[in-house]
């Protein structure tokens, strides 16, 4: 006899509990994400990392971040935001095609976020999330925490990707769930060419 669901969701690999983010800006990965993300096998430590949306990273050498607003007083403490980059997440260098193995986005979530929060337009998921698909290499992973399902026909026409997680991400009581959206670019494959 089959006993019935008590949770929405299928496994514990399908629901991430992480705690509260310990950082001093907006935008810090919960506690404990990180941790998750490499037991997915996604070469976070020791690999290329680009966070199109991070004036601060981690504190990891092999992090690229990238911000819109690098060098304004928009980091803790109004503090000049330390990027490396100030490319706008939605078009980002053609020279960065196929280069980074690891590409991590937290975007903001929301137009009240981008507005209020960031002072920025609301980057649409669709045009990141399709420059992010183009900058990773063949074999590479996109990695998206959002509120949304990303849908594969936002990626770049010329760099597909597979879908290989979709996981609810909670933090604590009362705090809004998130969504990791894991995708890899397939090795060895061309520009997509219509038939």
């Amino acid at each position: 006899m089959d006993r019935p669901r008590t949770n929405w969701y299928e496994s514990e690999a399908e629901l991430w509990a992480c705690g509260r983010a310990m950082g001093q800006y907006l935008g810090t990965f919960p506690n404990g994400f990180l941790p998750r993300v490499n037991k997915l096998g996604i070469p976070i430590y020791n690999e290329t990392v680009l966070f199109p949306f991070g004036g601060i990273t981690p504190q990891r050498s092999n992090w690229i971040s990238n911000d819109i607003k690098k060098g304004e007083a928009t980091g803790p403490n109004d503090e000049p935001l330390p990027a490396d980059y100030g490319y706008d997440a939605r078009d980002l260098p053609d020279e960065w095609t196929n280069t980074f193995p690891v590409v991590i986005s937290d975007p903001p979530y929301g137009e009240r976020y981008s507005e209020d929060l960031y002072d920025v337009e609301y980057p649409k998921p669709s045009a990141h999330f399709k420059e992010a698909t183009r900058v990773v290499e063949p074999g590479g992973w996109v990695v998206v925490l959002d509120q949304l399902v990303y849908n594969l026909e936002w990626a770049h026409q010329d760099h597909r990707v597979t879908r290989e997680q979709v996981a609810a991400i909670t933090t604590g009581p009362g705090m809004r769930a998130r969504v990791v959206n894991v995708f890899r670019k397939p090795q060895g494959l061309g520009p997509f060419q219509d038939a």
